[in-house]
């Protein structure tokens, strides 16, 4: 007997025709997952006449013993937080399942559509609800192993759905003399949310007033403040600064 630990014969018993050729072997105890492989080394056993038995030989003299249950992982190539409409992501089990059904993904601000894959992998549409967090994830029981053996309850996997455009106020910076004659000169852009710095670039920043000034600086302070710094002041006057919409992205996109 080669298997797992803790397996053991616990009967061998004759079945029909009951004439001496066919036995059942029973192994129970088992307390891990393995191969478990029956043979019959020669010189064993004797037949009537006192003859031993040559080494067994067979084709399926071995039975797989599972009892680990299927685990689901879901995930997205999208980041959080998105303003897309619809959302793929992915759900891998452990190991091939089988009777998984788009109607057994449970999903909070949102539902799921569009169901696709087989064995281990499969993928899926979420549709968000509304504006704020969408989470998705896998009950238990709701999908089977190639033994039988029934998923369990996946992690939520959450993302946040944003489709609101951010606002934002520039005004001086606290400790910007007005008036001065040095440069630079330094406003503040402060956003209603966190943006993204890499699509904030002095270009998107409207110079106006009578004083022509130029060379424009950002510097991130924070996710939602920013300092412009107006470099170049050829002409005394007013220095007037604005950022039009759509010009800067927050995290969304």
């Amino acid at each position: 007997l080669q298997a797992p630990a803790g397996a053991t014969i616990t009967s061998i018993t004759e079945v029909e025709p009951k004439d001496g050729t066919f036995f059942e072997v029973q192994i129970d105890e088992l307390t891990e997952d393995g191969l478990v492989t029956l043979t019959m080394p020669e010189g064993m056993i004797h037949d009537l006449a006192g003859n031993t038995n040559s080494a067994s030989t067979s084709l399926d003299n071995s039975v797989i013993f599972d009892t680990t249950r299927p685990t689901a992982t879901i995930s997205s190539d999208v980041s959080s937080p998105t303003n897309l409409s619809i959302i793929p992501v992915t759900i891998e089990f452990s190991e091939p399942v089988f009777g998984f059904e788009l109607d057994e993904l449970a999903v909070t601000n949102g539902s799921a559509s569009n169901l696709t894959g087989s064995d281990d992998t499969y993928k899926a549409e979420i549709i968000p609800l509304e504006e704020g967090i969408v989470t998705v994830m896998v009950p238990s029981e709701v999908a089977t192993d190639t033994t039988g053996n029934e998923n369990t309850e996946s992690l939520p996997f959450t993302i946040e759905f944003d489709v609101t455009s951010p606002s934002v106020t520039v005004e001086q910076s606290i400790d910007q003399a007005d008036p001065t004659n040095n440069t630079p000169i330094h406003f503040t852009a402060t956003f209603s949310e966190p943006m993204d710095q890499k699509t904030f670039t002095s270009e998107d920043v409207l110079v106006e007033g009578s004083t022509e000034a130029s060379d424009v600086t950002i510097t991130e302070i924070s996710l939602t403040s920013f300092d412009i710094a107006i470099g170049t002041v050829p002409k005394s006057g007013t220095i007037e600064i604005s950022i039009p919409a759509e010009m800067v992205n927050d995290l969304a996109g």
